[in-house]
């Protein structure tokens, strides 16, 4: 928990404290963010495990590298000066393997970030450094019924550096993470743990395609301007909204429920996407949103004969208020209150023993910021996270956490009045 915060807290620093860049075409508020695609390939290092063999001693073993095809969805902002990203495995890992024992071994960046001192230029190579929020997947089991270990996913922080070339339209990068905080505790049976030591390090060669969607934008600018404050003099700059976009939430903490009883299970972890839908109603004097929201997830545990299924459906109430503009950068910060149905199954070689449901009110706190490259747009490009602490359900007179944050990373926001009005407004002039 304490790298979340240094990665949020960091993040935030150099949101404030970046420099306006100005590149050749000056057009500084539509360069500001663009959309990025691509493929990554990634090839882990060695790293090491144990299990316990046929005479029931722990036997160590060593992985062999892996390479893993991911997808990789970003935004680069601040005139080519950082890049947001996330990167998920593409299609599933194919099982290492050591005797009779098998072992899956993957790493999905839920929120990354690359800073570059000198911004992206076309034919010019550029280096970076960054970090990445990651999920480090790790799986071992020898057979389904005696020997199926948990599925577990530790959140990691590790460091990256690397080198990007731009060729126009697409972009080749080459790089390599380091993941210091290498070490997973590991259940090899209900009662026996051990350390894992993950790979340290992961090299990666991406190809990705920059997607330039304003670039005719900026030669309508002062008829923009002049449109903007006609319709804000109006007052018919505010709107109703709608919007949908994939979502992902992981667990922050371990239940004391499992910590006491089922050691093994440890703590869940939840890398499903899942559909946000959003509406509600923007109110554009003060630039405050108010907003609904309803998502829901769930996510399965199993080890050792046990099995845990969480699910989670939330709907929430939000108010959140732009900070400020920075040129097209628009941060905003709010409450929130959610009504979430939360609901616990727990079976025994596939026998249900628990079945727990409640629902309850539960206040929490949003933050993220929208992408406003024109001042009349009719839609934005939204990312988001929230979190709601505290959520529990009582097992056995303990607790079993709900807690997670939950992070939005692309989000399609629509405001069907503001386009109205404008489409009027410019039919009229």
């Amino acid at each position: 928990m304490k790298s979340i915060v240094f990665a949020i807290v960091f993040l935030f620093s150099f949101v404030a404290f970046a420099q306006p860049y100005k590149n050749k075409k000056n057009n500084r508020r539509h360069s500001f963010a663009q959309t990025v695609f691509g493929i990554e390939a990634q090839i882990s290092s060695a790293g090491h495990s144990a299990f316990v063999n046929e005479i029931q001693q722990i036997e160590q073993f060593n992985f062999t590298p892996q390479l893993l095809p991911r997808i990789y969805i970003a935004g680069t902002h601040f005139w080519g000066h950082a890049e947001f990203y996330f990167a998920i495995p593409l299609s599933k890992v194919t099982p290492g393997k050591y005797k009779n024992l098998k072992y899956d071994l993957s790493v999905a960046d839920i929120f990354g970030t690359k800073f570059f001192p000198w911004a992206i230029q076309k034919r010019k190579i550029r280096p970076y450094f960054g970090f990445t929020l990651s999920g480090i997947n790790y799986h071992q089991y020898t057979d389904k019924d005696t020997g199926w270990g948990l599925k577990h996913t530790k959140i990691k922080l590790p460091l990256s550096a690397g080198l990007n070339y731009c060729t126009g339209k697409y972009l080749i990068e080459a790089g390599v993470t380091y993941n210091y905080d290498n070490n997973i505790n590991y259940y090899i049976s209900p009662i026996q743990k051990i350390n894992v030591s993950s790979p340290k390090l992961f090299f990666n060669l991406t190809f990705k395609k920059w997607l330039e969607t304003t670039s005719s934008a900026p030669k309508f600018d002062s008829l923009t301007e002049i449109h903007y404050h006609a319709l804000k003099k109006k007052k018919r700059l505010s709107s109703w909204f709608f919007g949908i976009g994939p979502s992902s939430a992981f667990y922050v903490k371990p239940s004391p429920y499992n910590k006491d009883l089922k050691p093994y299970m440890q703590k869940p972890f939840s890398v499903v996407v899942f559909p946000e839908i959003v509406s509600g109603y923007y109110i554009e004097p003060v630039g405050v949103h108010m907003v609904t929201v309803f998502r829901t997830n769930s996510v399965k545990s199993k080890a050792y004969g046990t099995l845990q299924k969480l699910k989670r459906t939330s709907l929430a109430f939000e108010l959140h208020k732009q900070l400020f503009d920075y040129n097209g950068f628009v941060p905003y910060l709010g409450a929130a209150i959610s009504y979430e149905w939360l609901e616990f199954n727990e079976f025994e070689n596939s026998v249900s023993t628990i079945s727990k449901r409640g629902q309850q009110f539960a206040p929490g706190f949003v933050f993220g910021w929208d992408i406003l490259p024109d001042k009349l747009q009719g839609f934005t490009l939204r990312t988001n996270l929230r979190y709601f602490p505290n959520m529990a359900l009582e097992v056995k007179d303990k607790k079993m956490f709900f807690d997670q944050i939950e992070f939005n990373f692309i989000q399609l926001v629509i405001y069907p009045q503001r386009i109205k009005a404008i489409k009027k407004e410019r039919e009229n002039d």
